[in-house]
């Protein structure tokens, strides 16, 4: 800001007003000439230029920055540099006795007067508004007043101030708008204030009156938390709208104007494609699932705010997931549009700026559709809290080690418990682990369901992975002891010594066709297999999808007896295409996970619990104890 201003006082003149104001003056010089207007504490003013004079007028601006402060203040300080003016005097001022006219000031204009007062004191600076009140009118050599702004000037002050009573009268219904929409809204609302602040860039009060609404939009983007909108920060500049117009904008605006008519277009834009794509007026997906509505919305929208709370944290990922679908259900129902408005801006800053809640953000995407009504998701949430607080109640009754437990009262516990193995797996898997051994050697035939026979199988798979470590080193019948306490129980399978369940499996696998199915070729194991069960022969097949064809392939053709499948490393839809084919062949199939030997036994020894046995006397085995531990 620079004084435009015709002529200019003297630069003495100006020194001795800030001097009775009680300003000082300081220079300093670094290539160029620096002023600093100090007063006291509480005032500095800096200025600059390329010498002193011009140095000080541009610091006085800033102590003097409005344009009314600026006239009054060089018309006064004219007033009393000249004197009082009387009749007598001649126009051009000959303030000197020999006629000859004063030398210029470098902060006078060349048609300016260059006569000081006669005592070189300047009159005190707070009477200096009462000299233009008076004597400045009567010199008509002075400066014509400041005129008032013009019409459109006072048109767009108009203009700018209903801009802002629509604003606020519109905020409801933008607040429940779509993130993008709102971006666009917001948009457009700057674009037009800055339109008016870009036509009459010093014009006060138009420049406050968009700085309101700057503020007033400023706020509303960090409710709402739409996403970026450059063009609400203090120095944006008109091309910096191009990245929320991509739609409309062929190429970048140059003025705010065409900024706000090409918001105004881009919103229709988006508006006609969300109506192609089935979102609603607002720009939502899942209009039609909102009903029914929550019982009490408002108390709900309440309970979330409380739970949040001003100093409550970052909750936890499964906390933050229930508010987004709760805030998505409230959508249209709640009385308190702003509140709602707010939870939902602050679950979207959340999730942007902590990267644990991640997970959350598609919830609140505008395009998001449940698979049901909300209402419905919500009975389906509640029935599952309802059926934790059972499975709680199950583990809580879990046996112990340290606790005796028959096998009635293991195998009826864990029949209560596989229901809840579906979200409680691993609770169970712990709570059976000292009783492995029994688990191992029960079989699923009995179990009312498949999904239950399934469950049991899994439970199984996974005990052996927590208890095959220790038992590597063991012989298949130190398993069989530590299963002794199961011996005779409903389910399990009735022994007397490990000769005798070796022999009761090879009488199912003696001089079969096998076919083992895993990820990678194990000649070793494949030769422990084959000595373990003594197998006619044993094929191996890959995962590949060419390979699993060619085996199910084979499988239905008769060139298997049974299939060993480690599903520890298999797809899900690898081992349904071998069941499949096993069933319908009648092969035997066996889940092995990993396909250790010991896995494999146990397999098939709980088939033997249950499958009838077609098959000659067993023969003496000389190679029974070569394979007696089984790895």
């Amino acid at each position: 800001m620079i004084l435009c201003f015709h002529p200019l006082p003297d630069a003495h003149q100006i020194r001795l007003f800030l001097d009775s104001a009680g300003y000082g003056i300081v220079y300093r010089e670094q290539g160029w000439i620096e002023c600093l207007l100090v007063r006291g504490e509480a005032e500095r003013w800096v200025g600059r230029g390329d010498d002193h004079d011009t140095a000080l007028l541009h610091a006085l601006s800033q102590a003097f920055p409005s344009q009314a402060a600026r006239t009054a203040l060089m018309t006064a300080l004219l007033v009393a540099q000249r004197g009082p003016a009387t009749e007598a005097e001649p126009a051009n001022g000959a303030g000197h006795e020999d006629g000859a006219p004063a030398a210029a000031s470098p902060l006078t204009a060349n048609d300016g007067d260059g006569g000081r007062p006669e005592d070189g004191i300047a009159p005190p600076a707070d009477h200096l508004l009462d000299v233009v009140g008076s004597e400045a009118r009567a010199d008509h050599r002075l400066p014509a007043a400041t005129p008032p702004p013009p019409l459109d000037a006072r048109a767009a002050l108009v203009q700018v101030r209903e801009l802002r009573q629509r604003i606020l009268a519109d905020e409801p219904d933008v607040a429940v708008l779509a993130p993008g929409r709102q971006r666009l809204v917001l948009l457009g609302w700057i674009a037009q204030a800055r339109s008016h602040q870009e036509d009459l860039p010093e014009l006060g009060p138009v420049q406050c009156a968009v700085q309101e609404i700057a503020h007033l939009l400023g706020g509303l983007a960090r409710t709402w938390w739409p996403g970026s909108v450059s063009a609400l920060q203090l120095r944006a500049q008109p091309v910096q709208a191009l990245a929320l117009l991509r739609l409309t904008a062929r190429q970048a605006p140059t003025s705010w104007k065409q900024v706000a008519d090409l918001a105004d277009q881009e919103l229709h834009a988006v508006e006609e494609r969300d109506e192609a794509d089935g979102l609603d007026d607002r720009g939502w997906g899942d209009e039609a699932l909102l009903a029914p509505p929550p019982q009490d919305p408002d108390g709900l929208l309440e309970d979330i705010l409380t739970a949040m709370g001003p100093d409550g944290g970052i909750p936890q990922l499964r906390q933050v997931m229930q508010w987004a679908r709760s805030i998505r259900w409230l959508r249209g129902s709640v009385q308190q549009v702003d509140q709602w408005a707010t939870v939902l801006g602050l679950l979207r800053r959340w999730i942007q700026e902590y990267p644990d809640l991640a997970c959350a953000a598609r919830l609140l995407e505008p395009e998001y559709r449940p698979n049901r009504p909300w209402a419905e998701v919500f009975r389906r949430e509640a029935a599952n809290a309802r059926r934790a607080q059972e499975a709680a109640e199950v583990l809580a009754a879990a046996p112990t080690a340290d606790r005796p437990i028959g096998p009635d009262g293991l195998r009826e516990w864990l029949f209560r418990a596989l229901p809840y193995t579906d979200t409680h797996h691993e609770a169970v898997v712990a709570a059976m682990t000292p009783f492995a051994a029994q688990i191992l050697l029960m079989e699923s035939a009995r179990l009312p369901s498949r999904r239950l026979r399934r469950r049991l199988l899994k439970l199984q798979e996974a005990l052996q992975q927590e208890t095959v470590p220790s038992l590597q080193t063991e012989s298949t019948h130190d398993l069989i002891q530590m299963a002794h306490a199961g011996v005779g129980a409903q389910g399990s399978i009735r022994h007397d010594d490990s000769d005798g369940i070796r022999r009761r499996v090879r009488q199912l696998t003696r001089d079969k066709r096998a076919l083992f199915v895993g990820n990678r070729s194990d000649p070793e194991l494949r030769q422990r297999l084959v000595e373990l069960f003594h197998l006619a022969d044993l094929a191996w097949a890959g995962s590949e999808p060419r390979r699993v064809d060619g085996a199910v392939q084979a499988i239905a053709g008769g060139a298997y007896d049974i299939v060993f499948c480690a599903t520890g490393f298999l797809e899900h839809k690898v081992s349904t295409k071998l069941i499949d084919a096993c069933r319908a062949t009648d092969v035997r199939f066996y889940r092995v996970n990993r396909g250790r030997p010991l896995t494999c036994l146990l397999a098939v020894a709980r088939d033997c619990a249950v499958a009838p046995i077609h098959a000659r006397e067993p023969e003496p085995d000389p190679a029974v104890d070569a394979v007696g531990a089984v790895h």
